[in-house]
């Protein structure tokens, strides 16, 4: 193959790379059923952690205002993603015990509602963020959302026993509703109430900007 035609082939290639992939989630069932022909929130996360450039995830509309309880315990998101239901009429909500968890890139969330997350301390790891957890140096971008009833605590085992396996837990419990490490945070028409930790029941900063 000679080189113009080999540049011609990697355009196109590149040009996708640098605009990244949008996945449609058609489902708020969190099933992981690769033979159901839905695409739930937590396959569309995996998806997008696998494709090149920074990613898109929509919602189809009859996923309005509808709730996602999810069967795991955290959406992990590791490069750059948008998570986008700003088509739909009334916010997504995203339910439960989950928290989204992104250690690199830019997170933007839009017209999503992050309600009554979890996450507890172990016995060499404090709890950090009940309801987003963003341990990435770039961007976290709020539009439109509500985070709420989300908590950081010491785990059950913790305060019945003192520990786990015969060690003390991790006394911190930092960020109810938003933890960061040295990222930004942005919000834009976006509320962060109601939500409990130690220190920062809202949202807890270690070293980044609000």
């Amino acid at each position: 193959m000679n080189r113009f035609l080999t540049l011609a082939y990697l355009i196109p290639l590149l040009t996708a790379t640098a605009r990244g992939e949008t996945f449609v989630v058609n489902t708020n069932i969190t099933a992981d059923d690769p033979d159901d022909h839905l695409l739930d929130l937590w396959e569309a996360i995996e998806l997008a952690n696998e494709a090149p450039g920074p990613d898109t995830i929509t919602f189809t509309e009859d996923l309005s205002g509808t709730v996602i309880t999810p069967y795991y315990a955290r959406f992990d998101i590791t490069e750059d993603l948008s998570i986008d239901a700003a088509d739909l009429s009334r916010a997504l909500v995203i339910e439960g015990r989950c928290q989204f968890w992104a250690d690199r890139g830019n997170l933007n969330l839009i017209n999503l509602v992050v309600r009554n997350g979890r996450t507890y301390s172990t016995a060499d790891h404090p709890a950090q963020g009940g309801g987003i957890s963003f341990e990435s140096s770039g961007t976290l971008t709020l539009t439109d959302c509500l985070v709420s009833g989300n908590g950081a605590s010491q785990g059950r085992r913790c305060n019945q026993f003192g520990g786990i396996g015969g060690h003390p837990c991790h006394p911190a419990a930092l960020g109810g509703g938003i933890y960061t490490s040295s990222g930004s945070i942005h919000l834009i028409n976006s509320t962060v109430a109601g939500n409990w930790a130690r220190s920062g029941g809202g949202i807890y900063s270690k070293s980044g900007n609000i």
